[in-house]
């Protein structure tokens, strides 16, 4: 129970209560903050180990809800932000990077469920990210690019690399200059030039 609450607030703020995600043992960090650990474990098991719950109760935190704004006297006393004094800045995965600009213009396909479907034969594919095939033998370039996890080890934290064949990749693939006449089309009618730039 520890494990898996330390495991989702390591989703949802960007490191876990115990850093060492792959090692939770006698060899492992100590947690930050054991008493919220204990209580995050106990609400997991008392929910009925439901993931849901216990996901809710993270995100309705204030501690979540917090701004991500720098406060000069907090960084003097806490830089490296251990007592939650801010919400931890966090770059998006590849499959949330994708997903978001499907949002934006409005082609997102909300159905749960289904058939995989290959997203290096169409990358214009309106599902969802996680609904992509992975073919572990071939793994497209577009994956390692943006530091997806190599799908043949267990991974508990991705790389995150800032490199400029991923900025290149944005404005030079189809799929981004797509979903991005896509969005120009659904604002065309929003009015005079000031109501598109606010609804942009």
């Amino acid at each position: 129970a520890r494990v898996t609450a330390n495991w989702v607030w390591h989703h949802y703020f960007g490191r876990g209560l115990v850093t060492t995600l792959e090692d939770f043992g006698t060899q492992g960090e100590k947690p930050s903050h054991p008493e919220l650990l204990d209580h995050l474990a106990t609400r997991f098991v008392n929910g009925g180990w439901s993931q849901k719950q216990i996901i809710r109760a993270i995100v309705l935190s204030r501690a979540y809800r917090m701004s991500s704004a720098h406060n000069a006297v907090a960084m003097s006393k806490d830089p490296e932000n251990r007592l939650l004094w801010r919400m931890h800045r966090r770059r998006a995965d590849f499959e949330t990077m994708r997903d978001s600009i499907l949002v934006i213009s409005g082609q997102l396909e909300p159905k749960l469920g289904g058939q995989p479907f290959d997203l290096v034969a169409n990358f214009n594919t309106p599902r969802r990210t996680i609904y992509a095939m992975i073919d572990r033998q071939n793994l497209p370039a577009v994956f390692r690019t943006f530091d997806f996890a190599n799908p043949d080890y267990h991974v508990a934290r991705r790389n995150e690399t800032t490199t400029p064949q991923q900025a290149l990749w944005m404005m030079n693939h189809p799929f981004t200059r797509q979903q991005a006449d896509k969005l120009a089309e659904k604002i065309a009618t929003a009015g005079s030039d000031e109501d598109k730039v606010r609804q942009l």
